[in-house]
């Protein structure tokens, strides 16, 4: 990796590197946990899997809080200009979402997901398109695109409430209440994919937009506060697990509870991420003397999650394509051999498309597929 300066390092913000490449190692984790939770028979095994599986259900918040706080503490100073911020938008994001959704469509007749027929479907088309479900994990960038769009606005309404803690929190909270009654009550019928638009995830990214115009302050509240947002953390994580329990044993209830309890999960818990990423940062730019073990290894285990938090784009839209194969080609309900294929797939998955990305960040034809800009070698990223 090469060396910065100091002054670089600070400005690239390293510990949100460090919390996107922890979230996509989960991401990667989860997807290809389901690899295992359809191999195995129901019982005990099948259990606990489907449960670790269910305690992933923070990684996607994370990109999205992240992005929204990168956002907002770019344009913290004053407000881009329009034009020109939708301008980066659309080669950033717009282009590098159509080229995968064309790939995804391929590859999906490539392997008879779909046939002929669907392709001379125009609601299909449509479906494929504009919702992001040409492949499952689309609808990731159809969401951040939504939020681009809305962006202006959103950060007017942030700036309002910037030195207004309380009133950020009641937008939080109340934006969570009307998204999800609109939904319940009407929504879910008129537009079935709502749950996978930006309005569904309003809360999340007002919640880093919040974060990313008063980043020193939040940062510093997290340090005097951290053990409290543990427990918080915690409490939630155990309540959402139990839910995600109820449900796993057919068990009904009412979703609110669900989607609340949720909502302070994927909440908490990045922010308790967010103050051990800095600790990993300031980790990568102490110096290790000899027998400081504890220490070195913090420093490798950043440097790791920094290099997949700087590819994890490329990753994520890569690596169901690997995920495809290894759900078809391996077959056993041998739990120790299905879990040592498991572990073994995150390491491949990351190394092959991370290394892709690399590749294609370099060069000016392919650095769009992956939302970059080349540099000769070095890349220059948006705050997406």
């Amino acid at each position: 990796m090469p060396k910065k300066t100091e002054t670089l390092q600070d400005k690239r913000m390293l510990e949100l590197d460090v919390l996107r490449g922890f979230a996509m190692l989960v991401v990667v984790s989860s997807h290809i946990s389901s690899v295992a939770i359809g191999n195995l028979r129901a019982g005990r095994g099948h259990f606990l899997v489907s449960m670790l599986q269910s305690s992933f259900n923070f990684s996607v918040p994370v990109f999205f809080l992240v992005g929204a706080l990168l956002s907002a503490y770019s344009a913290s100073a004053k407000n881009p200009p329009i034009w020109p911020y939708y301008k980066k938008k659309l080669l950033r994001l717009v282009l590098p979402y159509l080229a995968w959704t064309l790939f995804y469509i391929a590859f999906n007749l490539f392997v008879h997901r779909i046939g002929r027929a669907d392709l001379r479907s125009f609601d299909n088309w449509v479906k494929w398109i504009t919702q992001g479900r040409a492949y499952d994990h689309l609808y990731y960038l159809v969401v951040i695109f939504q939020f681009h769009l809305l962006f202006p606005l959103l950060l007017k309404l942030a700036k309002l409430v910037r030195d207004r803690p309380f009133w950020a929190f009641a937008i939080v909270v109340g934006g969570h209440h009307v998204v999800y009654w609109l939904n319940k009550l009407w929504l879910y019928k008129a537009w079935p994919y709502f749950s996978s638009s930006f309005f569904w995830h309003f809360s999340i990214f007002f919640l880093g937009l919040y974060i990313g115009l008063n980043y020193k302050k939040v940062c510093e509240w997290l340090e005097r506060n951290l053990k409290w947002l543990i427990i918080v953390c915690l409490v939630s994580a155990a309540g959402f697990l139990y839910l995600r329990y109820l449900l796993y044993m057919k068990i009904n209830y009412h979703t609110y509870f669900y989607y609340t309890i949720r909502l302070v999960y994927v909440t908490s818990l990045p922010l308790c991420l967010l103050a051990v990423a800095r600790r990993l940062r300031d980790t990568l730019k102490r110096g290790i003397r000899h027998g400081q073990a504890f220490l070195f290894a913090r420093k490798w285990a950043g440097r790791a999650l920094l290099w997949i938090g700087r590819y994890s784009l490329g990753i994520y839209l890569a690596h169901p394509v690997l995920n495809h194969y290894l759900r078809e080609w391996f077959k056993t309900r041998n739990v120790i051999l299905l879990g040592l294929i498991c572990a073994v797939a995150v390491v491949v998955y990351i190394a092959v498309c991370g290394v892709m990305t690399m590749v294609l960040e370099r060069f000016r034809l392919t650095s769009w597929i992956v939302g970059a800009k080349a540099s000769g070698g070095k890349k220059k990223r948006s705050g997406a």
